[in-house]
């Protein structure tokens, strides 16, 4: 009996110091539980919190300044600007992150809300219109005539419910076709060996990148031409330049890619490399993108991380050009975000690559 504890114990030392031996079953064991819990517990949520809002007071109304600062004074509700007109309030819209415009008007105060999503859409006008709803009721004299509230959702008015999941579908599409399967195709390559026959050539590791990447990138503007399609499927108009839209789907998908080499360059087995993908690439653009919960909400570090996702830079770039007609200029942070993930994707894959050919 003594005998068999000892080997038990045995067995059990060895299955431990395996666990230990192999990184993608300590990330797996120790990191991803963590992952969850912070996620699940800290990221997602559906309240509304940080919330960007921009004011107008066309009449100068020290009224309306006073109400401007019970909303500022909320720890909800953050005033980031004033817009003169209500021309300007596309503008608005267009920086800071703003998610309301709030105008007081002669007999009415008009709250104009980002509709591109709609869950996030009733969000805003729940907290803005019961603070606005308070203010008139405790704020002002009963003697004074109380303005009337009106709501208007912008960009999507009837808050269609296909305006919100398609950016998220079509993000999750190309993160398996642009950065697993092509990671996937990859990795098959230095197992086989074929990738070490090819570095025999002329060619740079920059050129086989290009080479090998191409014709996936080449079958993903099948998929972006299927988004456009999609899109006018489900009755979605994109108000914006569809030749801007089209290409930052397209840089997306390169951005994906990269992701994918990064991973390969330095897995060996393709176990690995589905676990870690699911892990590191799919699980957090998914949950953390604003798909499936409102982001806007999480700042400080933990929002400068989650903002620098390529699928959050995505999402964020699909409503503002195909939703709201944004240019360039006020789409170039979501932009930049997506070239910032190639360069550190492919920077980081090449010395992988080489140091697994050197090794062989």
């Amino acid at each position: 009996m003594q005998g068999k504890f000892y080997m038990t114990g045995a067995v059990i030392w060895k299955e431990f110091r395996h666990i230990f031996r192999d990184r993608v079953s300590c990330l797996i064991l120790f990191l991803m539980p963590v992952a969850i819990l912070f996620i699940l517990g800290y990221a997602l949520s559906f309240e509304v919190r940080h919330l960007n809002i921009a004011v107008c007071n066309p009449l100068h109304s020290q009224r309306a300044e006073s109400l401007f600062v019970r909303l500022d004074a909320n720890n909800r509700v953050k005033v980031t600007g004033r817009i003169d007109t209500t021309a300007d309030i596309d503008k608005a819209f267009a920086r800071d992150n703003n998610r309301a415009v709030l105008v007081w008007g002669e007999k009415e105060i008009e709250i104009f809300v980002d509709g591109t999503s709609a869950l996030l859409g009733d969000n805003v006008y729940n907290c803005v219109g019961a603070i606005v709803a308070d203010f008139i009721t405790d704020g002002m004299p009963p003697s004074v005539r109380k303005p009337a509230i009106t709501t208007r959702f912008l960009y999507n008015p009837a808050l269609k419910k296909e305006y919100m999941p398609i950016p998220g579908l079509v993000m999750m599409i190309f993160i398996i076709v642009s950065a697993i399967v092509f990671g996937t195709a990859v990795n098959r390559e230095k197992i086989q060996g074929s990738y070490k026959l090819l570095r025999m050539t002329k060619l740079s590791p920059l050129e086989l990148i290009a080479g090998k990447a191409l014709p996936y990138f080449l079958i993903s503007l099948v998929h972006v031409f299927a988004v456009w399609l999609s899109c006018l499927w489900f009755g979605i108009q994109i108000v914006g330049n569809l030749a801007l839209f089209l290409s930052i789907t397209a840089l997306f998908s390169i951005s994906c890619m990269s992701l994918g080499l990064m991973l390969a360059a330095w897995l060996d087995r393709p176990v690995d490399l589905l676990i870690l993908s699911f892990i590191l690439i799919f699980l957090p653009n998914m949950l953390l993108s604003g798909f499936l919960f409102p982001v806007s909400s999480i700042t400080g570090f933990f929002g400068a991380v989650i903002h620098s996702f390529p699928g959050t830079a995505y999402m964020s770039v699909f409503r503002d050009v195909a939703y709201k007609g944004l240019g360039v200029y006020d789409a170039w942070p979501s932009i930049a975000v997506l070239f910032g993930n190639i360069v550190a994707g492919v920077l980081i894959a090449l010395p992988g690559l080489n140091k697994r050919v050197a090794l062989r």
